[in-house]
């Protein structure tokens, strides 16, 4: 059975769980920032660099809050008619190779994966 989760709060950087009328349910919070979706914004992405500056930046900055024993998690939303177009592909591009530098320092996974993992390390409280 597929991890049981709702990815739609915007709250939090890290999974939580949430007490509904069903019981408990797994929430993966989303950070839309890191969305490709900003292209469309007013106030958004531009040029190709500028989201997968903005990546880089979100990472770098995760990461030394990770050495520093905080880990949390950071969405990285792709569309294909988005970044799927010609010039905004660079920028998956970068956000490829920055991912592929960093190694072993960030963990790259599903929400699926994440899910899995969480449900494993944190008891709901209700079991």
């Amino acid at each position: 059975m597929a991890p049981i989760f709702d990815s739609n709060a915007l709250d939090d950087d890290l999974p939580y769980w949430s007490q509904t009328p069903k019981g408990s349910m797994l929430i993966l919070p989303y950070g839309f920032d890191t969305n490709d979706m900003k292209f469309f914004h007013p106030n958004g992405f531009v040029q190709p660099e500028d989201f997968s500056g903005y990546v880089s930046a979100a990472l770098a900055t995760l990461v030394e809050e990770a050495e520093r024993g905080r880990s949390s998690m950071l969405s990285i939303g792709f569309h294909l008619r988005i970044c799927g177009r010609p010039a905004r592909f660079r920028a998956v591009k970068a956000i490829l190779a920055e991912l592929k530098r960093l190694d072993r320092r960030v963990w790259v996974a599903t929400r699926a994966d994440i899910a899995a993992r969480f449900r494993e390390a944190v008891d709901d409280g209700l079991r």
